[in-house]
């Protein structure tokens, strides 16, 4: 009877033991997953936050803005179109800006950019505006004789007619020369939030047939 007893006592005191050590493992497990979910947690939060402080553009080509500049300030710069209603564009740090001023044929070269208007014709030029190799607009000129250039757009070359054309060409400028009343062309990107940023602003002359 004796022996009996002993064996249900060591029974109760190993069964009471071992739910101590289950009850020790179920904290410890509790503990470690509420950290491991605070770690994981305090990723998320800090990517959010990431992605929210560097807004990315899209990859797409810059669209081409020209119009005369109504409004600006340290961040954006509004234009109104000829047509159209005003857009408001974002300037950075990043944006480059020059300025068109008198150039000659002989500036239309190979392995430099330009932007033409044709007056309704795309295969001859009435102005031309001659910009460096790295612009973000602009066509660039594979061949010119004075008369012609070609241009690579893709993998497609076209041959445009430049006799009698006006041409300038564009040196450095301070985003501070551009003022109210400034004649533009800005190439635009927009970021996935919509809004619109300029990569590159040309300050066009007075007269410029651009619009």
């Amino acid at each position: 009877m004796a022996t009996s007893r002993s064996n249900a006592g060591w029974r109760q005191r190993s069964s009471g033991f071992l739910a101590g050590i289950a009850a020790i493992v179920l904290v410890v497990v509790l503990v470690g997953g509420m950290a491991i979910g605070y770690e994981i947690e305090k990723s998320r939060v800090k990517t959010t936050k990431t992605a929210k402080t560097t807004p990315k553009t899209t990859t797409k080509a810059p669209a081409r803005v020209v119009g005369t500049v109504s409004l600006t300030s340290a961040k954006s710069i509004s234009i109104k179109p000829a047509t159209g209603a005003e857009r408001k564009i974002a300037v950075t740090k990043t944006t480059v800006v020059v300025k068109a001023g008198s150039g000659a044929a002989s500036d239309i070269a190979p392995n430099v950019k330009v932007v033409f208007t044709g007056g309704g014709s795309f295969t001859k030029a009435t102005a031309v505006i001659v910009l460096p190799k790295n612009a973000h607009l602009g066509a660039m000129v594979t061949s010119a004789d004075g008369r012609t250039m070609s241009l690579k757009n893709g993998a497609k070359t076209t041959k445009i007619t430049t006799t009698g054309a006006t041409v300038d060409k564009v040196t450095p400028a301070k985003i501070t020369d551009v003022v109210k009343g400034s004649k533009v062309m800005v190439a635009t990107v927009k970021t996935k939030a919509g809004v619109l940023v300029a990569t590159e602003i040309i300050l066009l002359t007075a007269n410029s047939p651009f619009q």
